[in-house]
């Protein structure tokens, strides 16, 4: 039997979720030295951006919901209300307006 192609994430997502999450990692690490700067919390986002994409990572992360299930399970949450709440930024910022039913062309042919 012929081995199946993997698909893979595009690799501009990647590089830019792997750039991201070192650069969070740095805040962290220069976040445990100062002292204004919660460095844990930049920790956290860096490995939650790593662990998509480096494999050292996620069974890190696997290892943790295994030895801590409740703990995995309440920083799942708060990563998908997360990624929920940048994707509706992303698209309210980035994305076309939608046209209005009194604005669309079909709108003019039932009413005349």
């Amino acid at each position: 039997m012929p081995k199946q192609k993997r698909v893979t994430r595009p690799l501009v997502v990647r590089i830019a979720r792997i750039s991201l999450g070192v650069l969070f990692l740095l805040f962290g690490f220069i976040g445990g030295f100062i002292p204004f700067l919660q460095g844990w919390i930049f920790v956290l986002i860096g490995l939650m951006l790593l662990s998509r994409d480096v494999p050292l990572v996620r069974r890190w992360f696997r290892k943790l919901r295994e030895r801590f299930p409740t703990q995995m399970d309440a920083l799942k949450r708060w990563e998908s209300k997360a990624v929920g709440k940048w994707r509706k930024f992303w698209h309210t910022c980035f994305s076309r307006p939608r046209r209005s039913r009194a604005q669309s062309p079909n709108s003019e042919k039932k009413n005349g």
